[in-house]
């Protein structure tokens, strides 16, 4: 950072030249910070850089940044956070170097050097060696258990033994019994051999290319895989792809029977948390509201955050009588997850009596973050959660969003959050290497940490029946002010 003196305070609107990243790298570098959190270099300067992350950062945050080119580490520098531009699948964010500077000129000549090495030297069959025995040989049992389901489907649909209910005969249910378990075995597996792997070792980029470019192939185009590693609205947890989740029983529209079959073990084994913790935290919600006062002067209200589809307010309007004012209020950064959510919650045949009220809000990525600014007009609430969006922050942005929506509560209110677990039984695998679809995993300590500053809360974690999401609940005390 350059400092102003007496001799250079006429020169304060100067600022150093900036370079695009592939200038000086030349697509050679590797950038993460704190440890192992990907980042993308987009331009550099002596003093600073540009940087676009998966996972949100907040100015004045103080990161150690390490650049690799090929794996040799060619900066280790600690920085701070100048500015950031969260968005709806990562974070664009701005820092300066904590005291001294980049040789940008030596840099560009290591960039180069490797470059020409890489030209003349590569092979797949090096980074092929990168990957674990003993993940080559779970994919291998993949691959053909895969490839054996295909065959046998194929024959079935040539045979013309099934029609277009074939998933829910008889005939297909130990054949998917079958698969669904082998298929969260070997995931489980996988989950060993992979959760200890730090995302900057060469053996995560090789087992990821190996993953998505020969073991997702055969798996590609059931429509859940398909849609959360293509990302059409730009992330992969789109409100679509949680409805292929909530609807696993639903055949999905396919080419061929194999297609749907793996899109139905999907949809019900990596999917089954994803359920679960919505029918968790409906319960939840639904035993506050019916213990609610009926002569309350303000209606119960409820508060979603990030709510996608908004599936358990559908089904808490479809399968409970509402006899007591009630308003919930959506919000959501996706304009067609929230027109899906409005239609779905307005055009069902539900028992509301007209005591219910659905007021949906849109707001930004950024304005998510903002939690303060964002629910400053509507007042105290009696439940504020949020089914799937804490998982893709730091823990300290997810502390800080507890403690801001914690103070919105009315006294006897509840917050309620969910995160994927950092387990065995997780869904880490078929997420990061199978979908391309990076969030924060975490365990039951962590998750009480996210709601240690809540001032005498009542905090209880559940872990939903599949042992893949848990759920955090934190009572207000019905004294407070």
């Amino acid at each position: 950072m350059i400092e102003a003196n007496s001799e250079t305070a006429l020169l304060k609107g100067f600022r150093p030249n900036r370079y695009r990243a592939q200038e000086i790298f030349q697509g050679t570098d590797k950038a993460f910070y704190n440890g192992d959190v990907a980042c993308k270099i987009t331009d550099i300067s002596f003093e600073g850089m540009s940087l676009r992350s998966r996972t949100e950062v907040a100015p004045g945050d103080l990161i150690d940044i390490s650049i690799l080119i090929g794996d040799q580490e060619i900066v280790s520098t600690q920085a701070k956070v100048a500015w950031s531009k969260p968005d709806t699948i990562g974070c664009d964010f701005g820092c300066e170097i904590s005291g001294g500077a980049l040789d940008l000129n030596a840099i560009k000549q290591s960039a180069q050097r490797h470059a020409i090495h890489e030209r003349a030297a590569f092979d797949r069959n090096a980074q092929f060696a990168l990957i674990p025995p003993e993940y080559v040989v779970l994919g291998a049992q993949l691959t053909h258990a895969l490839y054996g389901l295909r065959d046998r489907l194929h024959a079935l649909e040539s045979a013309r033994e099934f029609t277009g209910e074939t998933l829910s005969s008889d005939k297909m249910r130990k054949t998917l019994d079958d698969a669904r378990d082998g298929f969260q075995l070997l995931w489980h597996e996988m989950n060993e051999i992979v959760r200890p792997i730090p995302r900057n070792d060469p053996r995560f980029a090789a087992i990821k290319w190996h993953t998505e470019n020969i073991l997702r192939l055969p798996l590609a185009d059931a429509p859940i895989v398909k849609r959360s590693f293509e990302k059409p609205l730009g992330y992969p947890g789109d409100y679509q792809v949680m409805l292929y989740n909530y609807e696993n029983e639903t055949p999905a529209a396919t080419d061929t029977l194999f297609d749907q079959t793996i899109h139905h073990i999907v949809a019900t084994t990596v999917g089954a948390g994803i359920r679960a913790r919505m029918l968790l935290t409906l319960k939840n919600i639904y035993k506050d509201f019916e213990s609610s006062d009926p002569t309350a002067a303000q209606p119960f209200e409820i508060l979603n955050v990030g709510c996608g589809p908004a599936r358990e307010i559908k089904l808490l309007l479809e399968e409970k009588t509402i006899d007591k004012p009630l308003k919930i209020n959506l919000i959501e950064q996706d304009e067609e997850a929230l027109q899906h959510a409005t239609e779905a919650t307005a055009l069902g045949k539900f028992r509301t009596n007209g005591n219910a009220k659905i007021v949906p809000y849109h707001a930004s990525f950024a304005d998510l973050l903002r939690t303060g600014r964002l629910t400053d007009h509507l007042g105290q609430q009696d439940i504020i959660y949020s089914l799937g969006l804490v998982d893709y922050f730091s823990m300290a942005t997810a502390k800080r969003m507890a403690r801001d929506f914690y103070d919105k509560l009315k006294p006897g209110g509840q917050l309620i959050f969910c995160n994927v677990n950092d387990a065995r039984e997780g869904i880490y695998w078929p997420l990061e290497f199978l979908c391309d679809w990076t969030i924060q995993y975490r365990n039951e300590a962590q998750m009480l940490e996210m709601f240690a500053d809540l001032p005498g809360a009542d905090v209880r974690v559940e872990l939903e029946e599949n042992k893949q999401v848990w759920v955090v609940f934190a009572r207000k005390p019905i004294n407070s002010a």
